[in-house]
C-alpha cells in the first residue's frame, strides 16, 4: 500500500456512538467464538493450553477488528449542535423568573387571606 492510500483509510476520524457499539459487539462476538472452539479444540486433544492460545488469538484478532478507527465505524457521524443565541438564553430565564416570582405572590395572598384558627 502506498502512503496516500493508508492517509486515506485513516484519516482524521474518530469512531462515533454507533461504530463503538458495533466494534464492542464484534469484539465479543470473536472472543465468544475463539473461547469455544479453543475450549472444544483442547478437550478433543487433551491437551488445556490450547485454550489459552485460542483466547490469545481471539484477543489479537478482535483487537485488530475492533480497535482502529475503521471507516465502517464512522458511518453515523455525530453533528455539532447549533451555536447558542445569549439573548434568547437570557430572555428564557427572565420568564423563569418571572413565573417563580408570580407563583410565590400567589402562595403568599393564598397564605394572608387564610383566617387563623382559633385555640384555646
Amino acid at each position: 500500500l502506498k502512503q496516500s492510500h493508508v492517509k486515506v483509510v485513516f484519516r482524521n476520524q474518530t469512531m462515533d456512538w454507533i461504530g463503538i457499539r458495533r466494534a464492542e459487539r464484534i469484539a465479543q462476538l470473536i472472543l465468544i467464538l475463539s473461547a469455544f472452539a479453543s475450549v472444544i479444540y483442547a478437550y478433543i486433544n487433551e491437551w488445556f493450553p490450547y485454550t489459552t492460545f485460542g483466547m490469545v488469538g481471539g484477543f489479537g484478532v478482535a483487537s485488530l477488528i475492533s480497535v482502529p478507527d475503521w471507516p465502517w465505524f464512522n458511518m453515523h457521524p455525530v453533528g455539532w449542535h447549533t451555536a447558542i443565541d445569549p439573548d434568547k438564553v437570557a430572555k428564557h430565564y427572565q420568564e423563569l423568573q418571572r413565573k417563580k416570582d408570580k407563583k410565590s405572590k400567589k402562595q403568599e395572598n393564598v397564605k394572608k387571606d387564610k383566617p387563623k384558627k382559633k385555640t384555646k
